[in-house]
């Protein structure tokens, strides 16, 4: 903002690996709002935002097996693309390439990129690939270095001035009242899902560059760098005539610098290089449009608009200046038509139309998910790759004529409505599937043999009358072939219940169920993602259900569960069969002695730290008989006591779902009742075993499983157990928040021990005779 420099920010992955701290949205879901998590941040800073295809898959210890996954190739042919399509004059890496930024992840971003910049600077395409861009050679790449990277950062920079730059970020402007952290402090927290709310800090602060690739700096990391039209060409008269609309602009009749600015804009049609004459007209069409006070809409009675229907839209285009407006020509789908009138001042100019939406047209979805992907998004358009997300609403063109100059603006269809809370809302038009289903959860899960119901919700958004619903289930799974429903009117949706009969044995399969209506089969789910931070957003995936029957015994069945980050585990734990209570930690002043097991979910001391209120009355109750089952909390600003006894949180994890488990104490009760836990009860986790396992424990806790980290380090607090009193506390550190709702049969077996508490079972001999099991 300071110097009015182009920036863009370039993302390897969208963030659909991590955790969710605001909703219940994990993977692909999170990835949505996380990518426009970063786009209401880039409205906030002025920046662009770019993406790789590449998929966050969790933490990574080392950027080894992130690129493994990712394919260095094909990571690297994104970011040279970023590169020639932006074409920065300096690059700054966030993290250093020698692991000092801890995640594999970050680690590899540093080394893709300075692997980019060689090959972007290269006059041939790489891998002899064409990726349709030119050569470009960055002045400069620094680090993002500072005290975490460089503990004596002050001294090391003033001994090395010609390596490390020393930048105040701190800086006022006062045409925006605001700071430039202020304006960084607002960006990031916009990252709600990561919990990445941050100070709006005033003052100087000082952030420091290290020079990894380039020319040496004086005094300013855009050194040698020309920002003008000169670097161009002769363009001399350009500047000349920027500057003089700049000095006449009045801020108070800006549309007196319009026929300036379409000087200007002409000037610039004479540039030789298209890609900074394609960046400029755009940017000089939104300064006349917003000195003209120009605003078009073109709104949708409903938010849902399904292909083969008709709406009627209603185009309105004002203009607030008093300079005269001709409204010439309105082009898009299904809709063209000559106007030729001019726009009354300050008045709503007006037309509506029935326009049909074409069979064929796309659902609302994310790009980069139309197709299966599993470490890469598979993007098979060229135009799309890198750009954060489209629109799939219809958009068009509006043609205006000002002064024999012709202007143009291009409005998708949009939902306008006015919340009585949040006040006016829009966003484009959902281009919507004339039916979906919708299943009531990610999994069903059975016990061998057992028979239960499964719900699906279909909706209707235009047309009503017969359909077939169809499970299509595996043979192994017995139910009915199809089920017949009637809609009464669109708009109608509908619950339907399949009873169904698990197989004998331990079986997982996934199912598809469609719906035949007028001849046509309709397979996709609708979802609409929804925060108030963001602009929401409509998926239209593939309707799925995984089905898995396992061999599962429960005992405890009355639990209270305080849940934390974005947690689906009990509406699982009531598909087996336990009744559920949800609880706050206000509840917790009650008495807890009615419930056979309480459960706290992923992250419950982060999400609410009042809990440290209440350690007196949880100790008490699990001193009474109780059982307390503590998943994972991350150390940050945690310091207190969680269990009976002390242990210390680390950021150690168990980052390879395959990892090998050893069966340390094979006989420990927490590992024996009511399931009998075994090796196979690890095959099939995903993603990870565990986070933030716990260290440094009382020896008063048993640690009955332990798994081998990358560097041979041995950790064993990925479950804790003690008995305390009459009762027995657990703490977890095992990701059963990803296991459970991706339907591994042995998570729910251990899982359902945990819950137990290891109650009723034998007694326990002496751990100087217990012989660990180790897979073989």
């Amino acid at each position: 903002n300071e110097h009015l420099y182009e920036t863009a920010y370039f993302s390897l992955t969208r963030g659909d690996g991590g955790q969710n701290l605001i909703g219940d949205e994990k993977g692909d879901l999170l990835g949505v709002v996380r990518t426009q998590e970063l786009l209401q941040a880039r409205n906030i800073d002025g920046g662009k935002q770019y993406f790789s295809n590449s998929v966050d898959f969790g933490y990574t210890r080392s950027e080894e097996e992130a690129l493994q996954k990712w394919g260095l190739d094909s990571v690297l042919l994104d970011a040279v693309w970023a590169i020639r399509t932006f074409r920065p004059d300096v690059i700054i890496l966030r993290f250093p390439t020698d692991g000092r930024g801890g995640h594999g992840h970050h680690t590899a971003s540093a080394s893709i990129a300075l692997m980019a910049v060689e090959y972007s600077s290269a006059p041939m395409d790489i891998f002899n690939k064409s990726i349709q861009s030119k050569q470009w050679v960055p002045k400069r790449v620094f680090v993002n270095t500072g005290q975490w990277w460089v503990p004596n950062i002050d001294s090391v920079a003033a001994a090395n001035t010609d390596k490390y730059l020393k930048l105040d970020v701190g800086g006022y402007n006062g045409l925006l009242g605001k700071s430039y952290t202020e304006i960084a402090g607002l960006s990031r927290s916009q990252h709600k899902t990561q919990g990445f709310g941050a100070a709006l800090n005033k003052g100087e602060q000082f952030e420091y560059l290290e020079l990894v690739y380039g020319e040496p700096v004086v005094s300013d990391f855009m050194d040698g760098v020309t920002t003008d039209w000169t670097r161009l060409g002769d363009y001399d008269s350009l500047n000349l005539m920027i500057d003089s609309t700049y000095l006449m602009f009045d801020d108070e009749k800006p549309w007196n610098s319009v026929n300036d600015l379409f000087a200007i804009r002409d000037k610039i049609t004479e540039v030789q290089d298209e890609h900074w004459k394609r960046i400029k007209i755009e940017e000089v069409d939104n300064i006349i449009k917003a000195c003209l006070g120009l605003s078009a809409e073109i709104l949708s009675p409903n938010e849902k608009w399904v292909p083969g229907t008709s709406q009627k839209l209603n185009f309105q285009v004002i203009n607030r200046s008093p300079v005269e407006v001709t409204i010439q020509h309105i082009k898009g789908i299904e809709f063209e038509t000559d106007i030729n009138s001019i726009l009354p001042l300050n008045q709503w100019y007006k037309l509506e139309k029935n326009v049909t939406l074409p069979e064929d047209s796309p659902l609302s979805n994310p790009y980069w998910l139309r197709q299966d992907h599993k470490d890469r998004f598979m993007v098979s358009d060229k135009y799309l790759k890198g750009t954060p997300e489209i629109i799939d609403a219809p958009i068009y063109r509006i043609s205006l004529m000002i002064d024999q100059h012709q202007l143009i603006i291009s409005e998708p269809v949009i939902y306008k409505h006015v919340d009585r809370v949040r006040g006016e809302l829009s966003h484009p038009v959902f281009i919507a599937p004339k039916v979906s289903i919708h299943p009531e959860s990610e999994s069903a899960v059975f016990r061998l043999g057992q028979k239960k119901s499964l719900r699906f919700q279909i909706s209707v958004v235009a047309d009503s009358g017969q359909m077939e619903f169809y499970p299509n289930l595996p043979p192994q799974w017995k139910g009915p072939e199809k089920e017949l429903i009637t809609f009464d009117h669109p708009g109608q949706k509908i619950w339907v219940n399949i009873d169904v009969i698990a197989p004998d044995t331990t079986y997982i399969d996934t199912i598809f169920p469609t719906v035949k209506f007028r001849n046509k089969v309709f397979d996709r789910d609708q979802l609409i993602i929804s925060y108030e931070h963001i602009e929401p957003k409509m998926l239209t995936p593939v309707t799925k259900l995984k089905l898995v029957a396992v061999d599962l015994n429960t005992v405890g069945l009355s639990v209270a569960y305080l849940a934390g980050a974005g947690d689906d585990i009990p509406d699982i734990m009531e598909q087996l069969g336990y009744h559920v209570t949800l609880i706050k930690p206000e509840d917790l002043k009650e008495n807890l002695n009615g419930y056979d097991a309480v459960i706290f979910g992923v992250r419950a001391y982060n999400v609410y730290p009042e809990l440290t209120n209440y350690h007196e009355e949880l100790m008490g109750y699990v001193e009474n008989g109780g059982n307390i089952v503590m998943q994972y909390n991350t150390s940050r600003g945690l310091d207190v006591p969680l269990g009976p006894y002390p242990f210390k949180l680390s950021r150690e994890r168990i980052t390879d779902e395959n990892e090998q488990v050893q069966i340390t104490n094979p006989l420990d009760s927490i590992l024996v009742y009511p399931n009998h836990v075994s090796f196979s009860d690890f095959d099939g986790w995903v993603q990870e075993r565990g986070l933030y396992f716990a260290e440094d424990w009382d020896p008063k806790y048993r640690a009955p499983l332990t798994f081998n980290s990358p560097e041979g380090k041995s950790l064993a607090g990925g479950l804790l157990v003690t008995n305390y009193g009459k009762g027995t506390y657990t703490y977890t550190s095992l990701a059963f928040f990803r296991q459970l709702p991706a339907g591994v049969p042995g998570a729910f077996r251990l899982f359902a021990n945990l819950v137990a508490g290891g109650k009723e079972s034998k007694p326990l001999i002496p751990e100087e005779e217990i012989k660990p099991l180790e897979k073989q």
